[in-house]
């Protein structure tokens, strides 16, 4: 059994947006409201996907 890394699960508009909000987020305060959404929404779908596929047999 291995652990797969959640960055793997993410698809390509997923690590852009990641890269996006860790870009946004260096040297902001307080972070945006909408910034903070975005991330929300980002971590739900990465919790999610991580739920179904964390371990691989």
């Amino acid at each position: 059994m291995r652990q797969m890394s959640v960055w793997r699960l993410l698809d390509p508009a997923d690590r852009a947006l990641l890269n996006q909000l860790r870009v946004l987020l260096r040297g902001i305060d307080p972070v945006p409201q909408e910034v903070m959404a975005a991330a929300d929404s980002l971590y739900q779908r990465i919790a999610s996907r991580r739920r179904v596929m964390a371990r691989v047999w």
